[in-house]
């Protein structure tokens, strides 16, 4: 019986980390409840610019304008997990999407101007890769180097339970309770999350001398090392740049709404669209967005990239983590 059930184990995510590490159970539970609500936000968002302007070109817009901020909070965001406590900066980051949500809860009360939805989500974006460089930097920190993939794979895990489950739930809160209990449930989600962030152990990060002899600092240097680092790396260039091109360009989430009002049955249809990078995507197919494809892609490009440099061995060397701005997924920020 041993042997015909070992095969099955390895299907499956190892919790032993969980009964190991009480702080990564609270982040854990943090983060599934985060997912969640935000997952709720993503969903009201585009169905709330949609109700007020009736333009899924107004709806594309509302994402477009959450690209630069995203960009500059990533670069931002992994300068400052190299220098400061990273439990601090995922509270302070986590603290301020929550006030971004509760902005948006407010203007849906006040009656749904549209720049609040334009500006607040553009800010929470770039909140978000704060706290996610933060998570990156913690997250190794818990855990055993051998059990890194494992934790990435539950983060993942749970990354992919919010997308599900939240556009379902979120359909049925757009067409019984409304728009503005959407956000203030995100807005409870995201408490519930500092709260998890606020009773782990300080997260303070290891000195590492800089160019010059002194501690690494946070700022624009800082920043122009990570990228002086991926100078001449095909394979970093390559993963950045396809995971970058399926972010902005992989999904048209931007006619979800539209398909919801008009051929899926009004606000419950969201709940069947879901938001992108998930498995409630379209057609509800788990690789027809970012996620499957852009794994694909990520291992088809750093194959390809090993391969063409195979004729150059030890170029690479080794990664001064420290100064890198962090990534921004926390199941591979361990992304």
């Amino acid at each position: 019986m041993r042997r015909t059930a070992r095969p099955w184990r390895h299907l499956l995510i190892d919790l032993s980390p969980l009964r190991r590490s009480r702080d990564l159970r609270y982040l854990v539970a943090g983060e599934l409840l985060s997912q969640l609500g935000s997952a709720l936000t993503m969903v009201a968002v585009p169905f709330q610019v949609y109700a007020l302007t009736h333009s899924s070109l107004d709806v594309g817009l509302v994402s477009l304008a959450q690209l630069l901020p995203l960009i500059a909070g990533a670069l931002l965001g992994g300068s400052l997990a190299d220098a400061v406590d990273r439990r601090l900066l995922l509270l302070i980051a986590e603290l301020l999407m929550a006030l971004c949500s509760a902005g948006l809860a407010i203007n849906a009360d006040a009656g749904a101007r549209l720049w609040p939805l334009f500006v607040l989500p553009a800010l929470a974006a770039g909140f978000s890769t704060g706290a996610q460089a933060a998570m990156s930097a913690i997250l190794p920190n818990l855990v055993t180097q051998s059990e890194i993939a494992t934790v990435n794979s539950m983060f993942q895990a749970l990354f992919q339970l919010g997308g599900v489950a939240g556009p379902a739930v979120a359909g049925l809160l757009l067409a019984g309770a409304g728009v503005r209990f959407v956000y203030w449930m995100d807005v409870a989600s995201w408490g519930a999350a500092i709260a998890a962030a606020a009773v782990i152990g300080p997260q303070r990060p290891r000195r590492v001398p800089g160019p010059r002899g002194g501690d690494h600092a946070p700022g624009l240097r800082s920043i122009a090392q990570g990228f002086g680092y991926l100078r001449g790396r095909q394979v970093l260039q390559g993963a950045y740049l396809i995971d970058i091109n399926a972010t902005v360009f992989g999904s048209p989430k931007a006619v979800f709404p539209a398909l919801a009002a008009t051929v899926f049955g009004g606000r419950r249809g969201h709940d069947w669209l879901g938001p992108p990078g998930t498995a409630a995507g379209p057609r509800g197919r788990p690789c027809c967005h970012r996620v499957g494809c852009r794994d694909r892609l990520l291992r088809a490009g750093a194959l390809a990239a090993r391969r063409a440099r195979a004729a150059r061995p030890g170029r690479l060397g080794r990664c001064p983590v420290s100064h890198l701005p962090q990534h921004d997924h926390p199941a591979r920020r361990a992304r």
